[in-house]
């Protein structure tokens, strides 16, 4: 599992870090391990070669929204994250060296361990979280190197993965927080494709619909995987008033043992079946997918999760496609 920063405490800060010392601004889009190169430094405008890599530092807490509530806990200032700088230990940023640091997306996802359960929240505000650099006098945090601890813990080889489909293209009022996506007039169903390689079948799937109708009487949408019909969602009607309700939402999670899959995709089909009246259409919000797949380094990284886990103290994880410059990180 891997994860970035620790919430602290609400307390007075009569100076944010941001105050002093001279500040570099990185945009980052999603949940990744990104790698600040020699260049990159340098159009920072940053003198790289005369930078002592050891006093490197960077800021920063995540994508998510702040809460609505000021009663509730959240950072007071930036917090210092954990980087790795390959080829620091001489003083001196050369050319081949570079800074490896985890970043977070504006979105927020949270994982129920007692359900097995993902859930998503799409930031309102942002498309992008920003980062901090800056040179400091003093040494910055480093990722801690863990020793060896044998084998002989319960093995697990595969993991949980997750991708949603949202696209934030129109809202009911012209303002506000929520916004929607696909629109479904009835005439034909709309297939979503998901591709998850290595993926297990036969293990359990889990998909959350986010839909929305604006319909004078009810309506449904009939969700399928893979050709084959898991379920629907009855779309309440509204009044036909000015000031009535424009639409009601409806998000159902579905649950399957395994699914018929004979390669690396998984398709959703959304079929809307229209209300007679004047007025129905539907609406995509979101759609919320995940899947068991083998436990691999696919491409150049692989951000895991592991359910089991959670049952014990210790795991050994069994990693395909490793080499020995691989890095694990928690």
């Amino acid at each position: 599992m891997l994860f970035s920063g620790q919430g602290m405490a609400q307390e007075e800060v009569r100076h944010s870090v941001l105050a002093t010392g001279d500040w570099h601004k990185i945009a980052v889009t999603g949940d990744s391990i990104y790698r600040i190169s020699f260049e990159f430094l340098s159009n920072m405008g940053i003198n790289a070669s005369q930078t002592d890599p050891r006093k490197i530092q960077i800021f920063g807490n995540g994508g998510k929204m702040l809460p609505q509530a000021n009663s509730a806990d959240r950072p007071v200032d930036l917090i210092e994250n954990s980087i790795l700088i390959v080829g620091e230990e001489d003083g001196v940023f050369n050319t081949n060296d570079y800074i490896l640091f985890y970043g977070q997306g504006p979105d927020t996802f949270t994982f129920d361990e007692t359900n097995r359960s993902v859930d998503y929240e799409n930031h309102d505000y942002s498309d992008t979280t920003y980062y901090f650099l800056t040179v400091s006098d003093t040494n910055g945090k480093r990722v801690d190197m863990l020793d060896d601890m044998g084998n002989g813990f319960p093995l697990i080889e595969d993991f949980f993965s997750f991708r949603v489909h949202e696209q934030d293209q129109r809202t009911f009022v012209i303002s506000g927080r929520e916004w929607y996506g696909e629109n479904f007039n009835g005439t034909s169903p709309k297939d979503f494709v998901f591709e998850f390689k290595g993926l297990i079948s036969t293990k359990p799937v889990q998909l959350t619909t986010s839909l929305l109708a604006r319909t004078f009487s009810p309506a449904e949408f009939r969700v399928s995987v893979n050709g084959d019909q898991i379920g629907s969602l009855t779309m309440e009607s509204v009044p036909n008033g000015t000031y009535s309700s424009r639409a009601k939402e409806n998000i159902r999670s579905f649950s399957l043992s395994q699914i018929s899959s004979s390669g690396n995709e998984i398709t959703i089909t959304l079929d809307y079946q229209k209300a007679a009246s004047s007025v129905s259409i539907g609406y995509l919000d979101y759609l919320l997918m995940s899947v068991h797949r083998q436990l691999a380094l696919y491409s150049d990284q692989t951000l895991f999760r592991s359910w089991e886990s959670v049952d014990n103290e210790f795991n050994t994880y069994k990693i395909k496609n490793v080499t020995a410059g691989t890095y694990i990180w928690d």
